[in-house]
């Protein structure tokens, strides 16, 4: 069981930093699109917004994933043992992560067509 007074701050802010992340999806749903798209009267024909809005979400999803690798050790016992498979189970998050990110892009980029 793991001491509710380490994780607890420092997971709090990782969680809803994450689900803030969301936001970024409007976002870069106003970028993408057609002339067909029903939305096109809002669509923002921008390259310098749509570079930000990417910027910005890469650069939040690297603090975040950072900082889960930073902290993740912290919250485990001092084994050799297992900080080794805590740090395997995290590089298969992302690279899960990435994985299915390329693959949910194909059906999404097809919602704007």
């Amino acid at each position: 069981k793991l001491p509710w007074k380490r994780w607890h701050h420092v997971s709090l802010k990782l969680v809803v930093g994450a689900l803030l992340r969301f936001a970024f999806f409007p976002s870069l749903f106003l970028c993408v699109g057609s002339n067909k798209n029903a939305f096109h009267d809002i669509q923002i024909d921008s390259d310098l917004y749509s570079m930000t809005v990417q910027i910005l979400f890469a650069i939040s999803n690297g603090f975040l994933v950072t900082t889960a690798f930073v902290h993740a050790p912290s919250l485990l016992p001092r084994s050799t043992h297992v900080q080794e498979r805590s740090s395997e189970l995290l590089t298969f998050a992302v690279a899960f992560g990435l994985l299915s990110g390329s693959l949910f892009s194909y059906p999404v980029s097809k919602l704007s067509v």
